[in-house]
C-alpha cells in the first residue's frame, strides 16, 4: 500500500510539471511548406523537389532529388517515394533501402508517369522519411 501510493503520488507530480506546449502535437495525414505541423523548420529537407521531363512525345518521368547528400543516413532516411492521388492510392511510388551504417543516402529516382496527369485527381508526389512522416508537393500547378 505504502509503494502504491508512492508511485501514485510520483504519476500526479510528473503529469503535474507537462505543460501543453512540450505534450506531443497531432500527427497531420501528410505535411507541407505552407503546414509543417509539429516538423516546422524541417521543411526544406523533406518537402519533394521534382522535375517533370519529357522523354519521348507521349511519354514523362518524374525525377525527385533530394538537395542535401549528407543530411539522411541510417537513423535517418527516405523509404519511400511517389505520386498518389486525392484517394491516397498510390499511382507509382518506390521503397527506398535504409543506407548502410557510415553512409549518407542520396535520393535521385525516375518514376514513370505512365497515367494521365490530371489536377483535379490532386495527384501529389511525396516523400516519406521514417523520423518526419510523409511530405507532399503538387504534381501539376494548382489554380
Amino acid at each position: 500500500m505504502k509503494y502504491m501510493f508512492l508511485v501514485l503520488s510520483l504519476l500526479f507530480v510528473i503529469s503535474c510539471g507537462i505543460s501543453e506546449d512540450s505534450r506531443p502535437k497531432d500527427p497531420q495525414a501528410e505535411y507541407t511548406v505552407e503546414t509543417p505541423g509539429e516538423w516546422a523548420g524541417m521543411e526544406s529537407k523533406h518537402t519533394p523537389k521534382f522535375e517533370i521531363e519529357s522523354i519521348v512525345p507521349g511519354k514523362k518521368m518524374l525525377i525527385i532529388r533530394t538537395e542535401d547528400l549528407k543530411y539522411f543516413d541510417e537513423n535517418h532516411y527516405i523509404q519511400r517515394v511517389g505520386v498518389y492521388n486525392k484517394d491516397k492510392n498510390d499511382l507509382v511510388s518506390l521503397s527506398l533501402d535504409r543506407p548502410m551504417k557510415g553512409k549518407f543516402q542520396s535520393v535521385n529516382v525516375k518514376l514513370d508517369l505512365s497515367f494521365p496527369l490530371e489536377v483535379k485527381q490532386r495527384q501529389m508526389v511525396y516523400v516519406r522519411c521514417n523520423l518526419h512522416d510523409t511530405w507532399v508537393a503538387p504534381l501539376l500547378p494548382q489554380n
